[in-house]
């Protein structure tokens, strides 16, 4: 498999350890996704849809951002691509 750590994970999972009361069951209930989901995101083994990082950025209070979830290829392109934006 793959490896898809990435700094959103890591958040996930601190989240998830700051916040007893939720359950990785919990927590998928609420973002109506399954709890084998979540534990793959939390794992690093998967990425989330632009849709659920929203959802986990909205539910997590933005500890965990949609951006945590990009690799650091992709988010250096996205900040040159907003950079180049601000020149034309």
């Amino acid at each position: 498999m793959i490896d898809t750590t990435s700094k959103g994970s890591a958040l996930l999972r601190r989240w998830l350890t700051e916040h007893p009361d939720t359950t990785q069951s919990s927590l998928a209930r609420e973002l109506d996704v399954s709890a084998g989901m979540i534990s793959l995101l939390a794992s690093g083994r998967a990425r989330p849809s632009l849709a659920l990082a929203c959802l986990i950025q909205a539910r997590t209070r933005a500890l965990v951002r949609v951006t945590d979830w990009l690799d650091d290829d992709t988010q250096a392109r996205r900040e040159y691509i907003a950079r180049a934006s601000e020149i034309a």
